[in-house]
């Protein structure tokens, strides 16, 4: 048995590339494009800072469609363009070398009636270039039945997500009831003279519904239901230095050359959530536990599909979150917990062979003055993750704190706004154990056990412009970070990731 284990304290993993901002456009959409690819094992170990939008309640913590008649949304719309682009050599196994972008966005409050409506649409296209073992599209939930492709190359992909909720109080106030839908499609091809594609489509349905037990208590009830559906191929066209990496677990494999073939993912989810609300005169209270189960299935092949794997998961979540209110300055204080457990069927043996366990805390504090604009905070997250291989005796172990900060402040008469958030990252343990060596180890599981080993520092600004031209809106915006990691051996090597963004909005 081999094990690759450092427990060093002042080593630093990146703080993720999803620019956090004040405008949807680059929140819904890149930052989903950025995490294409990426198989870090905690991807959702970003940062989310308390959004100053709207208070803390249903419609925020817990995702319940009901509040939308409370979260204290206006009548506005926004359009909005823009591109962004990322390059470097700080990156994993399977992220491309650099991603370039373009971005659509629009969204819509109105009040109809009683009800509160609000819709988004966004489309995006650009090319992630020089992707290596590129496994499957375009979320990364764990699975770990996948295969990669070992040509490599550019791949162009287009998205187009499309969101819309509705919520309205009934008789009287005292309950209200809400509806959502989520839809995103996606599409890409390699650019090689091979050109296999990938597709991709999920939605999600939410039903919530909201009781006002006093005048300052309100209780939610809330479920969801969504499926997805990819499809993957492989192509080389009778190239013989080329073949296909079946994974089934973190060193179980097996290995094949195919001429043509395609690889389906179907998946199903359910679940549920309560919420309970409080104010006062000077405080909000806000609470909400949340179940969801999920069933992954892969198949390979399309008039006879053999079967590939199965995966399951089960999430735990915790949201909480208290805001204390004065005149002028706002405290607010959030507390975000997660379990998620899952486990795999082999599709050889017929049985469990792979096990995991994230387990997810983060406690992020922010200061809002009112008055001059000014806003600060302060997040903390812990995240421990642990994947098991039973046939291959593997196991992957990582543990690690994150800390960022967060400055807002609004400079020439509110014209412009400025951000700046440093961020830091303390893996506290990064373990590969492997009973032999093999070529998903060697080629894949050793080159992300070296990336989550290295020291990195991130820096983020953001400048906002916004003009009022009466009617309307005008605003500019720029997003910069830049990413350093530092090998953690014996040759003081340093690697670097940039990050660069910039858009046009109007708000009328």
């Amino acid at each position: 048995m081999r094990t690759l284990r450092f427990t060093r304290l002042f080593k630093i993993i990146p703080v993720k590339l999803v620019f956090l901002c004040c405008l949807p456009v680059f929140y819904n959409t890149a930052g989903a494009q950025v995490h294409l690819f990426e198989i870090n094992p905690a991807v959702n170990g970003q940062f989310r800072a308390a959004l100053p939008d709207t208070a803390a309640g249903i419609f925020r913590e817990g995702g319940n469609p009901a509040g939308l008649s409370e979260a204290g949304l206006s009548e506005t719309g926004l359009l909005s363009v823009g591109a962004f682009a990322e390059t470097g050599t700080h990156r994993q196994v399977q992220q491309p070398s650099g991603l370039f972008y373009g971005s659509f966005f629009a969204e819509g409050t109105q009040k109809v009636n009683s009800w509160h409506v609000s819709g988004s649409v966004s489309l995006n296209r650009g090319i992630s270039e020089n992707q290596q073992f590129l496994s499957r599209a375009p979320v990364h939930n764990y699975n770990p039945y996948q295969w990669t492709d070992t040509t490599g190359g550019s791949w162009t992909n287009n998205l187009v997500s499309l969101r819309g909720v509705a919520g309205s109080p009934l008789l009287g106030g005292r309950f209200a009831a809400g509806l959502s839908a989520e839809y995103d499609v996606m599409q890409g091809a390699r650019q090689n003279t091979e050109r296999p594609l990938f597709q991709y489509s999920r939605y999600q349905l939410r039903a919530g519904l909201s009781y006002h037990l006093s005048d300052q208590t309100e209780a939610g009830l809330s479920l969801h239901f969504g499926e997805s559906n990819q499809e993957k191929e492989i192509g080389f066209f009778n190239q013989l230095d080329t073949f296909v990496l079946l994974l089934r677990g973190i060193g179980t494999f097996s290995q094949t050359s195919f001429n043509s073939a395609s690889r389906t993912y179907q998946a199903h989810q359910t679940g549920g959530g309560i919420q309970l609300l409080r104010r006062t005169s000077q405080m909000v209270y806000s609470y909400a536990l949340s179940y969801t189960s999920s069933d992954e299935g892969a198949q390979t092949g399309i008039s006879n599909p053999i079967p590939a794997g199965n995966w399951q998961q089960q999430l735990l979540q915790s949201r909480n979150a208290v805001r204390f209110q004065s005149s002028a300055v706002h405290h607010e204080f959030r507390f975000i917990g997660e379990l998620l457990l899952g486990e795999g069927t082999d599709p050889l043996l017929g049985g469990i062979n792979t096990e995991l366990m994230r387990v997810s805390a983060l406690l992020g504090w922010e200061t809002i003055n009112s008055l001059s604009g000014r806003k600060h905070g302060l997040s903390l997250h812990l995240l421990d993750y642990s994947m098991k291989d039973r046939v291959s005796l593997s196991e992957q172990l990582h543990t690690r704190l994150m800390l960022e900060a967060a400055l807002t402040m609004p400079m020439f008469q509110n014209t412009l706004l400025v951000k700046y958030q440093p961020g830091v990252s303390l893996p506290l343990q990064n373990k590969l154990s492997f009973r032999s060596a093999n070529a998903v180890i060697s080629r894949i599981f050793e080159p992300d056990f070296d990336f989550l080993d290295h020291t990195v520092l991130a820096q983020k600004v953001s400048l906002n412009w916004l003009k009022d031209l009466g009617s309307y809106d005008l605003g500019v915006g720029m997003r910069f970070q830049y990413q350093l990691g530092l090998n953690a051996g014996s040759s003081f090597i340093t690697q670097n990731r940039s990050f660069g963004a910039l858009f046009l909005l109007i708000r009328y």
